[in-house]
């Protein structure tokens, strides 16, 4: 059996990677968390400094401390985090968007204009942040007001946003879970990416874009992308649902998937990590992101997972 399994891991394009370097799992068991699903995390000054969970909030991280935010109220699923230029945190949870300067929190919702409360993506962008919402299109915060999108004006192939992405060129790239990908200059519509000009699905989770474009888009229902500027390249080795996609301090892609746990590029070609081949505490991935100190950080539904690869 075992021969069979590795024998079907070069077909695939895999190699398999044993229990290498070192693991920790981050739960319920060893934290202040309540629950083991983790959806988002962010790195700060290099290191592991807020953890969103999916049912039991927000948690600060020092060390091997976990503190729990319960100022203002969140809600208990967090959807999004991320960092905005001026180092505040923002949380895009079910019930609206949070930003916390480090001293005070400032709440938007539909009762400060938004269309939808369920937050699914924050994407910053110089004196802007945009907000993807999940049932409601696309929002923009701009000193201290809320703009939301008209769909039609705009292009938006469809109110339902998981993504949202600017690239160095200034586009604004939004994917959405019916109409695949759209890219937004001026906050119109000038580009549009679906299943019938190139991409593997429509229903886009991930996206990376580089300086002058979109570079990997990964899919729920078709896996996972590469654009060369002109055409869109399926890569087979990553089977979908795709959702989340990171680039490491390298330059190569780490991708996480919903029941295939992670799957990296390496010198050897395309490898995974398993529950079955590594510490990683489940195979349904959130998140990945980044230490300075050489550590994977894993969002899970069963933990989040730091892994330090051997050198």
């Amino acid at each position: 059996m075992k021969i069979f399994l590795a024998g079907l891991a070069v077909i695939m394009g895999f190699v398999s990677c044993a229990r290498e370097g070192d693991w920790k799992v981050y739960n319920s068991k060893n934290t202040a968390m309540a629950i083991d699903a983790v959806r988002q995390v962010v790195i700060e000054n290099g290191k592991l400094s807020w953890v969103g969970t999916f049912g039991n909030g927000l948690y600060a991280v020092k060390g091997d401390q976990w503190v729990k935010s319960d100022r203002p109220a969140l809600s208990h699923y967090i959807l999004a985090l991320r960092q905005d230029g001026l180092g505040r945190l923002w949380a895009g949870t079910s019930d609206g968007a949070l930003v916390y300067d480090g001293t005070d929190w400032k709440r938007y919702s539909r009762n400060e204009g938004l269309t939808d409360n369920n937050v699914w993506d924050i994407c910053p962008a110089g004196d802007r942040v945009y907000l993807g919402l999940r049932y409601g299109g696309l929002c923009v915060v701009e000193n201290s007001r809320i703009r939301c999108l008209d769909r039609e004006a705009a292009g938006l192939p469809d109110r339902k946003v998981t993504v949202v992405v600017k690239d160095g060129r200034g586009v604004l790239w939004v994917g959405t879970e019916q109409g695949g990908l759209c890219g937004l200059e001026k906050e119109k519509a000038i580009h549009q990416y679906d299943r019938s000009n190139g991409l593997s699905g429509n229903y886009v989770r991930a996206l990376i874009c580089d300086e002058m474009q979109p570079r990997y888009c990964g899919t729920w229902d078709g896996g996972l992308d590469e654009f060369d500027g002109k055409a869109w390249k399926h890569i087979d080795a990553v089977p979908p649902p795709v959702t989340s996609l990171t680039l490491d301090p390298k330059g190569k892609l780490w991708v996480g998937t919903w029941g295939g746990g992670v799957i990296y590029q390496s010198p050897t070609g395309w490898t995974d990590l398993t529950d079955r081949n590594s510490g990683l505490p489940d195979n349904h991935i959130t998140d990945i992101r980044f230490t300075d100190a050489g550590e994977v950080c894993i969002a899970t539904g069963q933990g989040l997972a730091v892994y330090k690869p051997n050198k």
